[in-house]
């Protein structure tokens, strides 16, 4: 598997192969006056923003592979994230996203994918739309449509894709911080996110430590996000010129 494919679609999306559902874990009885807090906690604690940059020291491990880079990250909310990744100071990956398309440029082996956004969905079986994406690359809160509370430290949600029960489980501390996120869509395939060293930023918690994990049958990949700066309201360029010399890949 391509370097960037498995940098960016195998760490934060599902690849295949889930996990048992998780409800019977739930043994604490829910507490009636908890639950528009906690609740009311998750789904708020989504970053509002016009721009943003933020940098980030990043590990991945997988597929016989582990390296350390430093990324950087330039979003647009609701319009475009942009990311440069680096190793040595060399950039290795370029990648842009959309609400509707992803572009990936692979420096080292000169190449580049460009494919709708809906399809990634399509194959990890998984709905992702590109506000979680965001949130989930900046440590807010992704997929919080229709969470229902299972107990005092932990929400649940249930989707439906391609015929496929999704199921996503976050975990709470006790100042409500987002510990944990497992997702889990059969045998699609499962993501696992856990969170620390939560910050304040505009009002909102987020987690500048993030550690994904994905896995398969044939392949588990994990990558660490470690938000050094973050910078809000931040003036940037997105360059994205796709060399002629590249060739034209796909997932």
């Amino acid at each position: 598997m391509r370097i960037l494919i498995t940098l960016f679609l195998a760490s934060l999306f599902i690849l295949s192969c889930g996990t048992k559902k998780r409800l019977a874990d739930a043994d604490k009885p829910i507490e009636a006056e908890a639950v528009p807090a906690l609740v009311d906690s998750y789904v708020s604690n989504v970053l509002d923003y016009k721009s943003l940059e933020y940098t980030a020291a990043m590990d991945f491990e997988g597929n016989g592979m582990k390296l350390g880079f430093n990324g950087v990250f330039r979003m647009t909310k609701d319009e475009e994230i942009w990311g440069s990744f680096k190793k040595f100071g060399f950039e290795a990956v370029r990648l842009r996203i959309t609400p509707d398309s992803m572009w990936v440029l692979n420096r080292l082996q000169k190449q580049v994918i460009v494919e709708p956004l809906d399809r990634v969905e399509k194959m990890t079986g998984v709905p992702l739309k590109f506000q979680d994406i965001e949130q989930l690359l900046i440590g807010g809160s992704f997929m919080t449509d229709k969470v229902v509370m299972i107990n005092d430290s932990t929400l649940t949600q249930t989707q439906t894709v391609n015929g496929l029960i999704v199921e996503a489980v976050h975990n709470f501390n006790r100042d409500f911080e987002i510990t944990k996120s497992d997702v889990d869509a059969q045998e699609q395939g499962n993501l696992q996110i856990d969170y620390a060293d939560h910050r304040t930023i505009n009002f909102t918690k987020l987690a500048f430590n993030r550690n994904i994990n994905a896995k398969s049958n044939s392949r588990a990949v994990n990558l660490s996000i470690q938000t050094q700066n973050i910078n809000v309201e931040a003036s940037f360029e997105t360059p994205f010129d796709i060399p002629a010399s590249y060739t034209r890949m796909s997932l």
